[in-house]
């Protein structure tokens, strides 16, 4: 296969799925499989991990609270009570 894209068949790609798949993903080449000479799917690599950010840490610093009065009032009491009328 080429580094940027191939045509497979339906066929040859069920017996060789899953080393098309590392080949895709090694290589970042798109392979298109066909049925009867017909396009059908197109399998391409997904972005890498590498690329993505972190969602650990990623708000980091997007929250402001300037005083006391911009936090949601505590919920506390109104669970209490609920439970109490069980």
């Amino acid at each position: 296969m080429s580094a940027s894209h191939e045509t497979v068949d339906a066929a040859e790609f069920k017996a060789r799925c899953l080393e098309i798949m590392d080949l895709v993903e090694e290589t970042g080449a798109e392979v298109t499989i066909t049925k009867h000479g017909h396009p059908v799917v197109k399998l391409v690599p997904v972005a890498s991990r590498a690329n993505r950010p972190s969602l650990l840490g990623s708000c980091k610093g997007s929250l402001i609270i300037l005083n006391d009065d911009d936090l949601v009032p505590s919920t506390e009491d109104q669970w209490t009570d609920w439970e109490a009328k069980i």
